[in-house]
């Protein structure tokens, strides 16, 4: 090791645990040797556990400790290769969720869920970037309420939350896309003051996420109802209070202020 032969001084460690590792006091030395080797050399301790599971393939510790090691490593496919394996034993709480956020980055959202789900039945607490995460997932699947109930929980959690205002912001921008149709009607449009309204709470509570709130206020500025659209509808004053509740938009429940587009001259 202190030739840096770190190849051999890992063959020797081996060859010593086979003759003298029930030895108590060789077997610590031989771990302390070893992690001293994979400091050096990550890619050595990959090696080393691919091989110990190829010959203890049931070892959920085995499993875990090779998981966390591709996932250090940066090697996201073949950690989520082995993930399903995990999932079929008895992986720790943090494992599950590890594997759950990995699932959400792949783009499979249904996985994801169904592994914070497992973590929970195991006894974990969710945290807000959980929470948030779970939001993630259940936007991608187009649930939106559902989306909401857990970016509102990882506000609760968390002091300052701002991306889980901006992602609130976006579901309601989302929703409009999903219900407006081929052309968008004033009642559509009244949607983007609530998006604006959490966007303009990001900003107020976290102010490294402005830049991305102000460009996000700017373009649905732009689709707010115009002064005219506001002019034909009685219930609407400019200035006054409006309620999102209605038809498609009726989970929203979001109470707003009538305003109206910038000019455009």
């Amino acid at each position: 090791l202190e030739n840096n032969d770190l190849q051999q001084a890992l063959d020797f460690a081996n060859t010593v645990e086979s003759k003298r590792g029930d030895d108590e006091e060789v077997a610590e030395m031989i771990s302390s040797i070893r992690e001293d080797i994979f400091g050096k050399n990550p890619q050595a301790k990959i090696a080393y556990l691919e091989k110990q599971v190829e010959q203890s393939p049931d070892s959920t510790q085995l499993l875990t400790e090779l998981f966390n090691a591709y996932n250090r490593q940066g090697s996201v496919q073949k950690a989520s290769e082995l993930s399903s394996r995990l999932m079929k034993m008895e992986p720790s709480a943090e494992t599950v969720r590890q594997i759950a956020q990995m699932h959400l980055e792949d783009g499979r959202p249904e996985d994801a869920l169904q592994a914070y789900e497992r973590a929970e039945e195991q006894g974990a607490e969710l945290k807000a970037e959980d929470y948030f995460n779970r939001g993630t997932a259940y936007q991608k699947m187009g649930e939106l309420a559902r989306a909401r109930e857990d970016y509102r929980k990882a506000i609760d959690m968390k002091d300052g939350f701002g991306r889980a205002y901006i992602a609130i912001g976006d579901l309601y921008a989302r929703a409009v896309n999903q219900c407006s149709g081929s052309e968008m009607a004033r009642n559509d449009r009244a949607v983007y003051w609530a998006a604006v309204d959490k966007y303009r709470q990001a900003k107020r509570i976290d102010s490294s996420i402005a830049s991305t709130a102000d460009n996000k206020i700017q373009t649905y500025r732009g689709v707010f109802p115009s002064k005219e659209d506001i002019f034909y509808r009685e219930d609407w004053k400019s200035g006054q209070s409006f309620t999102i509740d209605y038809g498609c938009y009726s989970w929203i429940g979001e109470t707003t202020s009538v305003r109206s587009a910038p000019s455009s001259g």
